[in-house]
């Protein structure tokens, strides 16, 4: 190592260490030096939502909390019973005091536990699990090992695989591979504030308030948590939870805008899944010129949608919404979409744009 690299991983291990971990960046031998069982281990916060009827459970992406499906909850009260968590750790709550940097998932074993536990206390016998990005993963691990609770999962746009290329493959491999992106990735974007600020910045599309919302709940979330939340994720070897997964599957990709080749995205998908094989009761749906953030941006189609697929019916894809010229202006809260008359342009709307930019967006 040279002698900038060895200075710069120093520098990193003492900003960590100054953020409250009690035990620094293991060295050849060493692990974190905290016990398992301490406080902070319970789900911080639980909002349930709608009447009887299919109970879905919604476990937001890394950072966020129970709160970031507010949106998707009031848009399908009527649809569905929903519960959503947020995670120790996560949307200011605090840190679970779990052991740190060792070759085992404590934080993910923990959120599984207080999970079902809280199925179990509710009584629920028939759950869809309905994850965005990182909480897909969590859903995956919960579904595979409660398949008597939970008979369907929803993934937004996670990754329910191991990475494409994934060299690791043995325990010892994995805990190397987890200590490499610690140091040369996830340090570097929580050294940084504009970094880490950006990293899991919320969709543009949502009202001011919804952005603020989830900024809010990243940044408020302990930084020490989400490392080791997703330093666990190389940890497990996810391929056999996902093949041999008995619940059904619904499978929601989002293809972004800047995509020139939407359709390429796709089938890299599909490859990757081919290569590696699929739950008997896979199937998916694709979201296109559309962000991370389905269940924000369409949050009424994507309930239709599951409500269709839990009722059996076939769900087609969702767009591309595709327009020629596109002018977008205002901070308000309220949103307008302006259709000019036949013949016109975009920039018929220049002036009412310009006069109302603080009224609508």
């Amino acid at each position: 190592m040279s002698t900038n690299r060895a200075g710069w991983v120093r520098g990193v291990v003492r900003w960590i260490a100054a953020m409250g971990v009690s035990a620094a960046l293991p060295g050849p031998h060493g692990l974190g030096a905290q016990e398992a069982g301490g406080p902070h281990l319970s789900l911080p916060q639980v909002i349930e939502v709608g009447p009887e009827g299919p109970a879905l459970l919604l476990i937001p992406c890394a950072g966020c909390g129970a709160s970031s499906w507010s949106a998707f909850m009031e848009a399908n009260r009527e649809r569905f019973r929903m519960i959503a968590v947020t995670l120790p750790g996560y949307a200011g709550s605090l840190r679970p005091e779990l052991p740190l940097w060792g070759a085992h998932t404590p934080f993910q074993d923990n959120a599984i536990r207080q999970i079902s536990a809280l199925l179990d206390e509710r009584g629920l016998e028939d759950v869809v699990v309905v994850g965005q990005s990182f909480g897909s993963l969590v859903g995956l691990r919960l579904a595979a090992e409660r398949p008597d609770v939970v008979t369907g999962l929803v993934n937004i746009d996670g990754s329910p695989t191991n990475p494409a290329g994934r060299a690791a493959h043995t325990p010892t491999e994995r805990l190397a591979e987890a200590r490499s992106v610690v140091d040369d990735d996830w340090a570097v974007r929580l050294q940084d504030p504009e970094t880490f600020r950006s990293f899991n910045a919320a969709t543009t599309q949502p009202t001011q308030d919804e952005r603020k919302r989830h900024h809010g709940m990243f940044m408020a979330s302990d930084r020490v948590s989400m490392v080791h939340y997703w330093r666990e994720n190389l940890l497990r070897d996810r391929n056999p939870d996902f093949v041999s997964l008995e619940a059904r599957y619904l499978d929601v990709r989002a293809v972004r805008p800047r995509f020139a080749d939407p359709d390429s995205v796709v089938r890299a998908h599909d490859a990757t899944l081919d290569s590696i094989g699929r739950p008997k009761g896979y199937e998916r749906v694709v979201f296109f010129d559309t962000s991370h953030w389905v269940h924000l941006e369409h949050p009424s189609v994507l309930g239709a949608i599951v409500h269709g697929w839990l009722e059996g019916r076939p769900q087609p894809d969702v767009g591309p919404f595709r327009f020629g010229e596109v002018l977008r202006a205002g901070d308000g809260d309220r949103h307008v979409i302006l259709m000019p008359c036949l013949g016109c342009d975009a920039s018929a709307w220049s002036d009412f744009m310009e006069r109302n930019r603080a009224r609508y967006r």
